[in-house]
């Protein structure tokens, strides 16, 4: 992990470059911004492990997303003097810089039972998957071994988008709340509202809003997913070393679903029925999500579904 330390330290002095850019006016501005995220998005191909470029794209991808968001504000008149723009780039729990003083501060009481929550939660993901590698799943339906890996994994991501929060603002930085319940989301676009709050932010403003999201909600919500299954499939393709088309299915599926149950808030008895609906959705899709990861970070013992196996 010594040279992903290292690319992604040459990445962030790519990022960090930016900056004086941002006095530029909107046309060398948009061209600018391309320019950086062009430079910063193949970086990752230099290295030979699929684990190593899959954890440099994810980090490269972040970096872009920060470029595009400061674009979008300098475009606005939000400008940020150096200091703060280079305090931004590593702040992983703000993806709206203009945003960020919106955002609680939080105690240091606070904060620290945020970080304790959530290494104990990435701890108990790690461990939990550990575990239940000593299983003869040989023994087990694939979708058994499917669900309790997923979980371990969705609790040791939980844990890792919350430390990074925690860690942010202990050292003084504005972040926002990286999420609030999704396992108790009462349909998919809840979920989505709940899951990942930094990154959904990111799209609300710099794409949802600007193109007229309030207007065409539908419209809006299926290009953001889009854009996201361009996103983490490149991320994914690049760690594998091939295209994949696991993430491109998986993101607009759940736009489809998410656009469907954007006006649906159930109450009630049938709350609760949506909320195991959208449980069991969430794992039933998350197979096309973890197959992804399989491809470059073995995960299961039984073979995957042949209709899957042959995607």
């Amino acid at each position: 992990m010594l040279t992903v330390a290292l690319l992604m330290g040459i990445a962030f002095g790519v990022a960090a470059g930016f900056h004086p850019l941002l006095r530029f006016e909107r046309p060398l501005l948009a061209l600018a911004c391309a320019t950086f995220c062009l430079i910063l998005l193949p970086l990752p191909l230099v290295l030979e492990s699929r684990l190593g470029r899959l954890v440099a794209a994810i980090g490269c991808g972040l970096l872009a997303l920060k470029i595009i968001d400061v674009s979008v504000g300098a475009a606005k008149g939000h400008r940020p003097n150096c200091p703060t723009y280079l305090a931004y780039l590593p702040n992983f729990g703000s993806f709206v810089l203009r945003k960020a003083n919106a955002e609680p501060a939080g105690t240091r009481c606070e904060n620290v039972i945020h970080l304790f929550r959530g290494t104990a939660l990435m701890a108990c993901g790690f461990l939990l998957l550990k575990g239940l590698y000593v299983i003869a799943w040989g023994n087990w339906p694939f979708f058994v071994e499917h669900l309790c890996k997923t979980l371990g994994f969705f609790v040791g991501v939980l844990g890792l988008f919350e430390s990074f929060f925690a860690i942010a603002r202990l050292m003084g930085a504005r972040a926002r709340n990286p999420h609030h319940a999704p396992l108790a989301a009462r349909t998919p676009a809840d979920f989505w509202r709940r899951y990942n709050r930094p990154i959904q932010q990111f799209f609300h403003e710099n794409v949802f809003k600007p193109f007229g999201g309030r207007r065409r909600p539908v419209v809006l919500t299926l290009w953001v997913f889009f854009i996201s299954a361009l996103i983490h499939e490149f991320g994914f393709s690049l760690g594998a070393g091939h295209f994949q088309g696991y993430q491109l299915a998986f993101f607009m599926l759940h736009g489809m679903v998410v656009a469907a149950t954007l006006g649906i808030k159930p109450r009630g008895v049938q709350a609760m029925v949506w909320v195991g609906l959208t449980l069991a959705f969430n794992v039933t899709t998350g197979l096309l999500f973890m197959a992804s990861l399989d491809q470059i970070v073995p995960i299961y013992v039984n073979p995957l579904p042949q209709w899957l196996a042959g995607w």
